[in-house]
């Protein structure tokens, strides 16, 4: 069927990307282990967060979008907290691992 050729094709994509989403992801984490992030580190895991809403919900894995969201306005409006930080890269990161099924119906 078209739809399978499409779906696995997006399942090879989401394959390539995960790299780059794990390193996205290490990026909040390592803010998270940080006692005191200055105002670029904060920017920088803000730019990972934002980057990563975008691309899970490209993905259809809304659940990690919007754990990603939630990291991207606390550190938006200039929240540092390493617990939330840790907790957030955490369940990010058990989403992202996840066996992906996508369909396209």
């Amino acid at each position: 069927m078209p739809g399978d050729d499409l779906a696995t094709e997006l399942e090879e994509l989401w394959a390539a990307y995960l790299p780059l989403t794990l390193r996205r992801i290490a990026v909040i984490r390592e803010a998270a282990s940080t006692a005191d992030v200055d105002a670029d580190g904060l920017e920088a895991v803000r730019i990972a967060a934002h980057a990563l809403v975008g691309a899970l919900g490209l993905y259809g894995m809304r659940d990690a979008a919007a754990v990603a969201r939630g990291v991207e306005r606390r550190v938006g409006a200039g929240h540092h907290d390493p617990e939330l930080l840790e907790t957030a890269a955490a369940e990010l990161e058990a989403l992202v691992r996840r066996p992906v099924s996508l369909t396209t119906s």
